[in-house]
């Protein structure tokens, strides 16, 4: 069963749970993914969606959509950065465009090679400061990206990020926080949450300028959609039920699918 350590984890009863395990890579992790795309879910809850068809637990914590919401923003893409390596996209070929001279080249990024900064000291909720107040700080979670990108309007996405992210006491302020004040809140959360690259730098071949593409480690799933041709294949050949065809491990799946190949081409 594969497995990865998150940078952040769940804390259940006072025990921090980090290691993931996710269920073996079978059609119907893949057709769950697959099913995910069909819906109009916004970005967070798409995530939320996948990782609860494909990770089966986090330490002795059976993983549920809840569990998926409870984790920081780093654990999730940590997690689905390890499902494209585990359906054999760790290695992808990004294609930008160069700002400088326009040319467009290639560039290899594997992501079992991307840099993970783990959370450092208290987690999820630390110390912190806006303006002269002493605050509590929350990391945020997959819970706080989904309630936020519901809200249509900025100010007020703004104002439930501070809401979900700062814990006053019983100081609440009762004006507004300035531009400094937001920026001072945006800088330390990002000082004590855990990360992964979300961007890689390259140099464009032509021209030799610096590129800095930004990483999506969700485009890859929205991409793997062979699950559905290859239930169609194998249940011409075979007459095999769907329910039979995704119960197969992935590897066994694409060796049917192989050997179903082979066959045509003798036939032909």
């Amino acid at each position: 069963m594969q497995s990865v350590r998150l940078p952040g984890g769940v804390r259940v009863d006072g025990t921090r749970h980090r290691i993931a395990r996710f269920r073996p890579l079978t059609g119907s992790v893949e057709l769950a993914i697959a099913e995910a795309r069909e819906t109009n879910d916004l970005y967070p809850a798409f995530v939320t969606r996948i990782l609860a068809a494909a990770v089966a637990s986090v330490g002795t914590v059976p993983f549920t959509p809840h569990v998926a919401r409870a984790l920081c923003v780093a654990d999730r893409q940590v997690l689905l950065k390890t499902l494209l390596i585990m359906l054999g996209k760790d290695t992808i070929w990004m294609q930008p465009w160069c700002p400088s001279c326009g040319q467009r080249f290639d560039v290899p990024v594997t992501h079992s090679q991307l840099p993970v900064a783990e959370a450092p000291g208290d987690y999820p909720v630390f110390r912190g400061r806006v303006g002269n107040q002493a605050v509590r700080l929350r990391v945020l979670t997959g819970q706080a990206e989904e309630m936020i990108s519901a809200i249509g309007d900025e100010g007020a996405a703004l104002d439930a990020l501070i809401e979900y992210a700062v814990d006053w006491g019983e100081k609440k302020p009762l004006q507004p926080l300035g531009r400094d004040e937001l920026d001072q809140v945006e800088q330390q959360l990002e000082e004590g949450s855990p990360a992964i690259a979300e961007e890689v730098m390259s140099q464009c071949p032509y021209c030799r300028a610096d590129v800095t593409l930004a990483l999506d480690f969700i485009a890859g799933l929205l991409e793997e959609d062979s699950i559905l041709q290859d239930i169609h294949q194998i249940a011409m050949h075979y007459h095999w039920s769907q329910e039979a065809i995704t119960a197969l491990p992935r590897q066994r799946r694409k060796q049917y699918l192989k050997m179903i190949h082979a066959a045509r081409g003798m036939e032909e």
